[in-house]
C-alpha cells in the first residue's frame, strides 16, 4: 500500500460496513504493525493469519487446547503471541508456521499477553490469579514483577509524584497490593514502562530497567478492563467496568529528567551554593531528580448517555484524532466515534443485531474490524468514490455511472464493412476514398519497399493509375531492379544493363531445346552469331518437324564456349498463341508470327519475314 495515495482530507473513520467474513469460532482479532495481515483466534484453540487484501488464509496455527484469550504481534510482524484459557502461552514464528517458544502457567487461565514494542524476544503475560511476569525467550526464563516489594512504609518517595497530581496525602494512597488482582497490562510506546490495571481500579506504572514502580494512580473503584495507547504514545485510554472510557495525556518525564541530570552535573562540578547566588544547590536538584517520574493528566470521560452500557473494547484511530468505543449491548453491534478534542459524538456505526466482542483498528487507514458473538468478522470502511476528473487517461466525453446500466448497441455498430477489411491473399488494403479530413490523419509508409511485378495486369489495378505523364517502365526501374536484367549484352566494356521487353501474352512452361551445334538459317546469319541461340520458330520452319509435346520440357541455353554472349533463358508461348519471341544479336527479343499450314504443321516466322499483309516474304 502506498501511503502517499491516501487523501489527507477524507474522513479518518469508517462510515459503513464494506465486507464481512464468516467464522463461527472467532473471538479476537488484531492487525499486524503494517496493516497487511489480520490475526484471528477463537474457541477451538486455533489461530489463523489472513491476508487483509485478498482475504485468504496464510497460516493456520494449532496449539491451544481451549479458547484463545488474546493475540499480540511482534515489532517486525514475524512473530505472534497467543494466550489461552488453558494456561498456555505460545510464541509463534509465522515464517515456518511453528511455535518458537511455549510454556504453561500453573495458576490457570491467562487473561492477556502483550509483545514488547521494541524487542521481539520479550513479552509480558498477565495470569488470572498471579502477578504478571516478563518472558525473555533468549534465556527461557520467567521474571516475575516484584510489585509487593515496593509498597512499604520505608519507601514513601515512590508516592510523591502521585500525591502531587491527585492532591491527596501519602497515607491515603498506601495500599496493600496483595489484595488486588491484575486484570490487564500494556507497554508504552518506548517499551521502557509497563502499565498494569487491577480489579480495584489502580493503574500502576512499572519501570522495566529499574525494576521499580514509578506511579500508582487510582482511576476508579471498579476493575480496569483495557489500557490503550495512541500511535504517537502521548494519549492513553483506560476502559473500566464503570461504563466509561477515560482519556489521559501521558508524559513519561524523560525530557525533564535529562534536563535535571545535565543541571546536576554542572552544579556538582562548579560547587555552586544556593545562598551565594540564589540558584538551586546540587542537593535540591538531586532531590527533584529522584521524585521525577511519569505523569498522567485527565482530559475527558466518554460514555453512552442514553443506554449507559459498558464497553467491550476501546482504541484510537490511526491519526489519533478520534476515540473509538465498542458497545457491549447484548442485542446491538454499535461502534461509537468521538472527536478527541471536541469530545462530541461524530458517528455511530450500527451493525447487525449481534453483540460486539472485540474491535481493532488499522494502523494507517480508516478501517476497523469488529467481531460479533456469533464469530462473524465485520470490516468497516469508508465509501469509495473515484473522481474521474483526476484520471487523464479517460476520453473527454467519459461519463461516470452511478449504477450498472445495460448497454444497447447500435444496429450497425458491430457490422463488418468491406472498406475496413484487409485482403491478406493479395496484401491489398481496401480503404475509403480519402477526404480532406482523412488525408491529414493518414500515415505515410516510408520504410516498406514494394517489389514491382512485371506480369501484373496494370489495366485492372487501381494502384497503377497515375497522372498519365510518367513512363511505366521508368517507374518500374525506380521501384525495383528487373528480374530480367541482362548485363553485358552490348559488350564487355559496356556497363549498362538492358531489360528484356515482352508483349502482353499468356505464358506457359518454356518450349525450347538446346542446340549448340546446329547451323543457322542464311537469313539470320547477319543477326545471330553462330552457335549462340536458335529460336524454336526457326527450327520448326526449317526442318518442317511437327510440333510435339516433347518440346515442352526443352530449354534454350547458350553454349558455354562463347564468352561474348552470357547465358540467356527465354520463355516461349503456348501452342494456341500465334506470337513467339525471336532473339536478335543486339540482345532484344523480337515478336514472331506463326501459323498452321494445310497439313496441320506449325509454321513460325519473324516479323521481318512477313510483309504488311501477313504473307510470307521470300528470303534473299
Amino acid at each position: 500500500m502506498n501511503l502517499q495515495l491516501i487523501n489527507p482530507f477524507e474522513l479518518q473513520f469508517p462510515t459503513e460496513m464494506e465486507d464481512w467474513l464468516e467464522d463461527s469460532n472467532c473471538k479476537t482479532v488484531r492487525f499486524n504493525p503494517f496493516g497487511t495481515m489480520l490475526a484471528i483466534a477463537g474457541t477451538e484453540g486455533r489461530c489463523s493469519i489472513l491476508d487483509f487484501d485478498t482475504r485468504s488464509v496464510l497460516r493456520d496455527l494449532r496449539g491451544h487446547q481451549a479458547t484463545v484469550t488474546s493475540v499480540s504481534w511482534s515489532k517486525n510482524g514475524r512473530c505472534l503471541l497467543s494466550t489461552g484459557s488453558d494456561g498456555q502461552c505460545i510464541y509463534w514464528d509465522l515464517l515456518p508456521g511453528e511455535a518458537r517458544h511455549e510454556f504453561a502457567v500453573d495458576s490457570g487461565a491467562v487473561l492477556t499477553g502483550v509483545a514488547h514494542p521494541r524487542n521481539s524476544h520479550l513479552f509480558a503475560v498477565c495470569p488470572q490469579a498471579e502477578t504478571p511476569f516478563l518472558v525473555d525467550i533468549r534465556d527461557d526464563q520467567l521474571r516475575r514483577i516484584p510489585l509487593n516489594l515496593v509498597y512499604t512504609p520505608a519507601s514513601p518517595g515512590e508516592y510523591t509524584k502521585f500525591a502531587k497530581i491527585n492532591d491527596c496525602t501519602l497515607d491515603d494512597q498506601r495500599v496493600d497490593l496483595g489484595k488486588h488482582a491484575f486484570a490487564t497490562l500494556n507497554f508504552d510506546r518506548s517499551g521502557k514502562r509497563l502499565f498494569l490495571g487491577t480489579t480495584k481500579g489502580l493503574l500502576i506504572i512499572y519501570h522495566l530497567r529499574k525494576a521499580v514502580v514509578e506511579t500508582v494512580l487510582s482511576i476508579t473503584n471498579s476493575s480496569i478492563r483495557h489500557i490503550r495507547f495512541s500511535r504517537r504514545g502521548t494519549d492513553l485510554l483506560v476502559n473500566s467496568a464503570d461504563r466509561s472510557i477515560r482519556l489521559y495525556i501521558y508524559d513519561s518525564g524523560d525530557k525533564q529528567r535529562r534536563v535535571l541530570k545535565r543541571n546536576y552535573r554542572q552544579l556538582q562540578r562548579a560547587q555552586v551554593k544556593a545562598e551565594v547566588d540564589g540558584q538551586q544547590s546540587a542537593e535540591e536538584v538531586a532531590e527533584s531528580l529522584r521524585h521525577t517520574g511519569p505523569t498522567l493528566t485527565f482530559i475527558h470521560k466518554y460514555l453512552d448517555q442514553v443506554n449507559r452500557v459498558q464497553w467491550n473494547e476501546c482504541c484510537f484511530t490511526s491519526d489519533g484524532e478520534h476515540v473509538i468505543g465498542g458497545s457491549a449491548h447484548k442485542a446491538e453491534h454499535n461502534i461509537y466515534v468521538w472527536d478527541k478534542n471536541a469530545t462530541n459524538l461524530e458517528k455511530m456505526l450500527t451493525g447487525p443485531r449481534e453483540q460486539l466482542l472485540d474491535l481493532t483498528w488499522h494502523p494507517f487507514r480508516p478501517i476497523a474490524v469488529s467481531v460479533s458473538v456469533f464469530g462473524n468478522i465485520y470490516i468497516w470502511g469508508g465509501k469509495h468514490r473515484e473522481d474521474w476528473r483526476n484520471w487523464n487517461a479517460f476520453a473527454p466525453d467519459f461519463k461516470e455511472l452511478e449504477q450498472n446500466v445495460e448497454y444497447v448497441e447500435r444496429e450497425d455498430e458491430f457490422d463488418l464493412t468491406v472498406d475496413d477489411q484487409v485482403i491478406q491473399h493479395n496484401q491489398v488494403t481496401k480503404r475509403k476514398a480519402p477526404t480532406a479530413e482523412t488525408e491529414a490523419d493518414e500515415d505515410i509508409d516510408v520504410t516498406t519497399i514494394e517489389r514491382f511485378n512485371p506480369f501484373n495486369d496494370s489495366d485492372f489495378s487501381d494502384d497503377s493509375i497515375g497522372s498519365g505523364d510518367e513512363d511505366p517502365m521508368e517507374t518500374a526501374r525506380a521501384q525495383s531492379p528487373s528480374p530480367f536484367s541482362i548485363p553485358g549484352l552490348c559488350g564487355d566494356n559496356d556497363e549498362r544493363e538492358e531489360e528484356v521487353m515482352f508483349l502482353p501474352i499468356k505464358l506457359t512452361p518454356p518450349l525450347a531445346r538446346t542446340r549448340g551445334d546446329d547451323s543457322v538459317n542464311d537469313g539470320d546469319a547477319d543477326r545471330m552469331p553462330s552457335g549462340s541461340v536458335n529460336s524454336v520458330s526457326d527450327r520448326h520452319s526449317r526442318d518442317d518437324e511437327p510440333f510435339t509435346e516433347e518440346d515442352d520440357d526443352e530449354i534454350v541455353t547458350v553454349d558455354s564456349s562463347t564468352t561474348a554472349t552470357p547465358l540467356l533463358r527465354t520463355a516461349v508461348p503456348s501452342r494456341s498463341s500465334s506470337v513467339a519471341p525471336h532473339v536478335h544479336g543486339n540482345g532484344y527479343l523480337a515478336p514472331a508470327v506463326g501459323y498452321f499450314d494445310a497439313e496441320g504443321k506449325r509454321q513460325a516466322h519473324t516479323m521481318e519475314d512477313v510483309d504488311a499483309g501477313g504473307h510470307k516474304r521470300p528470303r534473299m
